[in-house]
């Protein structure tokens, strides 16, 4: 994923969300047909934000596909107890061409 990251413009938020309204968010990539668009419900259920790439952001599959960064929420999110699930990710550290750093929450 370090690889494809270094092609995102910005990060796209959706629906309304924001990271000052959220506890956290997970996080985790997926292959996309095209750079740009914003990923099908079909893609990611419960989708809060994703990467935008450069229009000259190379495929990384052969066939077309762009490693894209995306970030979701379940039904059980936020979890009713302390704690965060295992790809949960401090939501400062979202930015586009950066690492995000794990949740600490």
């Amino acid at each position: 994923m370090e690889k494809a990251i270094i092609h995102e413009e910005r990060i796209q938020w959706v629906d309304g969300y924001h990271p000052e309204i959220l506890e956290y968010v997970r996080e985790g990539s997926h292959f996309l047909p095209f750079r740009t668009r914003r990923p099908g419900r079909g893609y990611v259920p419960g989708l809060v934000a994703y990467a935008v790439l450069k229009k000259d952001a190379p495929a990384i599959r052969w066939g077309g596909g762009f490693e894209r960064r995306r970030w979701w929420l379940t039904d059980g999110d936020p979890y009713a107890v302390s704690g965060h699930p295992c790809e949960a990710v401090d939501l400062c550290s979202i930015r586009p061409g950066q690492l995000s750093l794990e949740s600490d929450r």
